[in-house]
């Protein structure tokens, strides 16, 4: 089963802490994830962070994470912060 999620524009450390604790208590384990970042234009930082650290996380539950919606500008704040693990 695939899961979208549509982060907002900035895709806030708050937003994220959320999602993250909903997948990891085991209810989307084993599961693929799809982050939807069109809406995401002025991403903060300790969010991506964030991000990242929670998709090797549940990618070790035995789920998948995938993105879309990337658009040029945020895969060059991508690109600038190392993060681009995130978006291959």
């Amino acid at each position: 089963m695939n899961h979208i999620i549509k982060l907002e524009n900035r895709c806030s450390e708050t937003e994220l802490k959320t999602l993250m604790a909903d997948l990891l208590n085991g209810s989307l384990g084993g599961v693929d994830v799809e982050l939807d970042f069109s809406s995401v234009e002025n991403p903060d930082m300790r969010s991506i962070q964030l991000l990242m650290s929670w998709s090797n996380s549940f990618s070790s539950t035995g789920g998948s994470v995938k993105t879309s919606g990337v658009s040029d500008k945020l895969n060059r704040f991508f690109e600038k912060t190392g993060t681009t693990k995130l978006v291959l």
